[in-house]
């Protein structure tokens, strides 16, 4: 729940408490939740388009 109302309201914030509450251990459990609040970034393998 705590989470949910979160990640309304701050994405940032939603990200750092779920680093913490779900105990990540690589940089690869922060990507899964980042492009879950922001979908249009793109996964570190995937070109920028430039």
């Amino acid at each position: 729940m705590v989470m949910r109302e979160l990640k309304k309201l701050d994405k940032v914030a939603y990200v750092r408490f779920a680093s913490v509450y779900r105990n990540f251990e690589d940089v690869d459990e922060f990507s899964k939740v980042i492009r879950e609040v922001s979908p249009e970034v793109p996964h570190p393998t995937q070109p920028l388009g430039r």
